[in-house]
């Protein structure tokens, strides 16, 4: 395969998505089948760019056969115009709404109007957000409304995440019976 008009890692994604046919020596490909092939990787392709922002792109795909008789598959991509962000409502509720730590994380947030939508970036944050909360005991935090609007025509992106923390689950006194354990192991607790 090779591909151009995009670099990483909308290239590694695009690379990844249209690794299914075997295009080398050994590939039993007629040329009749060209076509479809083609056709595959034009549409995988096209799906690859979606995570990164662009839900629109040209993509030209050509199998041609190389001096060892291999065949590769070379696709020219034209990303098309980005998907970008016009409104990114980012709310935390629940006992934990206080928590430095997912207040910096609100704050911090990296996805804001006028950047490009990348739903990796979006992927990750969600779940950052959920280990902080469940590391300071709310165990039951979940996002009540987590949407990516999308209006394709205009090219751009809403994105909305309500983060309830839930209740903070908290240990109380914890009493040991009898054990074989040597002194102290059971005993020490951080602070």
């Amino acid at each position: 395969y090779a591909v151009s008009g995009v670099d990483d890692p909308l290239r590694a994604n695009v690379l990844h998505y249209v690794d299914t046919v075997q295009l080398g020596r050994q590939a039993r490909l007629a040329e009749n089948d060209y076509a479809d092939v083609i056709a595959d990787a034009e549409r995988r392709a096209s799906e690859a760019l979606r995570p990164y922002g662009y839900y629109n792109p040209n993509v030209r795909g050509r199998i041609t056969r190389r001096d060892d008789e291999s065949l590769e598959l070379k696709l020219d991509i034209d990303r098309g115009p980005p998907t970008v962000i016009e409104a990114a409502h980012i709310e935390l509720i629940g006992e934990g709404v206080s928590l430095a730590e997912l207040n910096q994380w609100r704050d911090r947030w990296p996805l804001q109007v006028g950047a490009v939508l990348n739903q990796v970036t979006w992927e990750a944050e969600k779940q950052r957000a959920l280990e902080m909360a469940q590391a300071h005991g709310f165990m039951g935090a979940r996002f009540l409304e987590h949407a990516l609007e999308l209006d394709l025509d205009e090219n751009s992106a809403v994105l909305r995440l309500v983060l309830d923390t839930g209740p903070q689950y908290l240990f109380g006194d914890i009493e040991f019976g009898e054990h074989v354990l040597k002194p102290g192991i059971l005993e020490f607790i951080p602070r």
